[in-house]
């Protein structure tokens, strides 16, 4: 077993043909709180406007707990992880130091499979891609989920359908 500090970074597992790089956001007592230092893939945060955009019947969530869960680790490393998520907005707000500490930048993989380089395309190359927070938006007419914007700010609920937004997933692991 790692002992993680706050701020390391560390490789595990591998998606897309390349190994995940992770960064340790917080530290509680024999666990630990990682992200992706790059948003991995390209998904909808819900494919289906129907279902709404509650994080427990979303589609990334199931993509995280099956597919990705599944397919990324090895079963020594999955026995380490207690459950893969996406960041609420609280955590994004409170792990990050700021906005430029929260600035993504996605895989080739996941450019491949359709992420918009927001950034690049608005001239702001430094800038990266949205992903998507866990937390839904409360527009009381489109069913919308937060996002984190290719400058780092968090935006106002994104629609969930959009399949080009990042997945940028964070683990709890056991140390």
């Amino acid at each position: 077993m790692m002992d993680l500090k706050l701020g390391q970074t560390f490789n595990m597992g591998s998606w897309g043909g390349a190994p995940i790089k992770w960064r340790v956001l917080d530290v509680q007592d024999e666990r630990v709180l990682a992200i992706s230092m790059c948003a991995i893939d390209s998904l909808a945060f819900c494919g289906d406007l129907k279902r709404g955009n509650a994080w427990e019947t979303s589609d990334l969530k199931a993509w995280l707990e099956g597919a990705f869960l599944a397919g990324a680790f090895s079963p020594t490393e999955r026995e380490r992880i207690e459950r893969p998520t996406c960041l609420s907005v609280d955590e994004a707000q409170r792990l990050f130091a700021g906005n430029a500490d929260r600035i993504c930048f996605p895989t080739a993989h996941a450019v491949e499979r359709g992420v918009f380089k927001a950034g690049e395309f608005r001239g702001y190359p430094e800038f990266g891609c949205y992903w998507w927070l866990r937390t839904p938006d409360t527009d009381p007419i489109f069913p919308r989920a937060v996002i984190v914007l290719d400058d780092g700010k968090i935006g106002s609920g994104h629609m969930i359908n959009d399949p080009w937004l990042g997945a940028r997933p964070a683990l709890w692991l056991r140390h």
